[in-house]
C-alpha cells in the first residue's frame, strides 16, 4: 500500500504507517497495533518475503484490478534486485531480477515476474508475462534484450 501510494523505502513505509495506519487498520477490519512498526520493523519483514509468492499475489491483485485498456502504453523492463548477486567474481555469478510491465498512463506496474539469471533470461520472462495479459490494442515497449528476432 505505501509503495502504491509514493511511499517507497523502509523509512517512506514506516512514515505511510504513521500516517495511515489507524485508517487501514480501520478498513481492513484489523485491530490497531498500540504502536506502528518502526521502519527496522519493515525492513525486516521485507527481507523475509517470498519474493516469488509476493509478485504472484501482486500479479493476480493487478489482473482482478488494472483493466489494460485499448491504445494504452506500457513498458517492459529488468532491474536487478541489490544484494541478491552471488559470486560476483565468477563466471558462475547468479543474481535476482525483476521484469515489470509499467503503466505510463497510471504510473504503476500491471505485472511482474521475478527471475534468476542463472536459471532464465529476461526475454523468456519478458514472453512469459506478455503471453499472460490480455493486451490487444496496448502498445509495450521493450529494451533489445527482449528483442530477438523471433520475438
Amino acid at each position: 500500500m505505501a509503495a502504491g501510494c509514493g511511499y517507497w523505502g523502509y523509512r517512506p513505509t514506516a512514515e505511510f504507517a504513521q500516517r495511515y495506519g489507524s485508517e487501514v487498520c480501520e478498513v481492513l477490519d484489523i485491530a490497531e497495533p498500540r504502536q506502528m512498526p518502526s521502519y527496522s520493523t519493515f525492513r525486516r519483514v521485507m527481507l523475509g518475503l517470498n519474493f516469488g509468492q509476493f509478485a504472484e499475489l501482486f500479479n493476480r491483485w493487478a489482473g482482478d484490478y488494472v483493466g489494460i485498456e485499448p491504445g494504452e502504453w506500457l513498458a517492459s523492463d529488468g532491474k536487478s534486485i541489490r544484494s541478491s548477486l552471488t559470486n560476483y567474481d565468477s563466471a558462475q555469478q547468479d543474481f535476482i531480477s525483476l521484469v515489470s510491465l509499467f503503466s505510463q498512463k497510471r504510473g504503476q506496474g500491471v505485472c511482474a515476474l521475478p527471475m534468476r539469471n542463472q536459471k532464465t533470461g529476461e526475454e523468456q520472462a519478458g514472453r512469459q508475462m506478455l503471453s499472460a495479459l490480455d493486451l490487444r490494442g496496448a502498445v509495450v515497449t521493450t529494451d533489445a534484450l527482449h528483442t530477438p528476432k523471433n520475438t
